[in-house]
């Protein structure tokens, strides 16, 4: 269940947390690759993902377990990458550190409408109002990670979290210029992205296998690249300060697109999210 991202296991033995190894909506190659509905890229992966976060985060404050709600991290690989990113996005005052291994930074026309001269990805989209796999101007934008606006959003809630990327140079499938844009665009908005571009020299034959895709050995490779930043005893471990979105329950994110904005409530603790169009607001 939780091949392609870092062992829970491991994770829980050696950086003393609590790990969750989350089977979001489409996780898996079936949902994801073989099935006919459209490959959602995020968005209610992550409220999905985010949702289990909340559940865990409830029931150890029910139940008066002692647990650091500062020393909450996300990792990923592919698509788990991408979710990694959309959570930190949905939730921006959560997480202290996000490691994304080779995830998709945007939803992209190449992967959403199977176009060439792209990624080979085929989310299965269409351009189709009638459709009812039609992906909407606004659906599309909120699933860009490095949206400027949505990255100015996050700064002004004061996101503090570490977004760790490790992608490699010679990646086919999540095109890594998509993901320089992310970056770059997350520097502009002066967020904290730490950016770790893997090419042919970094293959160890351990640890890094390839400057593609797959990378490695994920467990690995966030020990390697941000062991320092999640080991409680680390003189560079990352603690987030101040609550999480989970706690500030009047506190709503908005997300600016087109014809409308995106909401994510966190008013029952859990996630919701809606999109409220332009066009009701003035009705």
């Amino acid at each position: 269940d939780c091949v392609g991202t870092a062992d829970p296991t491991r994770l829980a033995d050696e950086l003393n947390v609590v790990a969750i190894c989350v089977n979001y909506l489409q996780s898996g190659r079936q949902a994801s690759i073989e099935d006919p509905e459209p490959y959602d890229c995020g968005y209610l992966q992550a409220l999905d993902a985010l949702r289990a976060l909340h559940f865990v985060f409830d029931r150890l404050q029910q139940t008066e377990r002692p647990f650091h709600a500062g020393r909450i991290y996300a990792t990923g690989g592919s698509g788990g990458g991408n979710v990694s990113l959309m959570c930190n996005k949905l939730a921006p005052t959560t997480f202290a550190c996000i490691i994304d291994m080779c995830g998709m930074a945007r939803l992209t026309d190449d992967i959403a409408y199977d176009l060439p001269g792209g990624s080979p990805l085929n989310a299965r989209w269409s351009r189709n109002p009638e459709s009812p796999n039609y992906l909407a101007t606004d659906a599309q934008e909120i699933r860009f990670i490095g949206n400027p606006s949505h990255l100015s959003v996050m700064e002004e809630h004061g996101s503090t979290s570490r977004i760790v990327v490790v992608h490699g140079e010679d990646d086919a499938m999540c095109l890594p210029e998509d993901k320089r844009e992310m970056v770059a665009n997350m520097q502009t908005a002066r967020l904290t992205v730490e950016p770790h571009w893997i090419t042919t020299d970094d293959v160890d034959g351990t640890v890094f296998t390839t400057s593609g895709h797959s990378l490695g050995d994920r467990t690995a490779i966030v020990f390697q690249v941000a062991g320092k930043y999640l080991r409680p005893d680390s003189p560079d471990a990352i603690v987030r300060p101040g609550p999480t979105n989970f706690e500030t329950r009047d506190v709503a994110v908005h997300y600016p697109t087109t014809n409308g904005e995106y909401v994510i409530s966190y008013q029952q603790g859990y996630p919701t999210g809606r999109f409220q169009s332009r066009a009701s607001t003035r009705n």
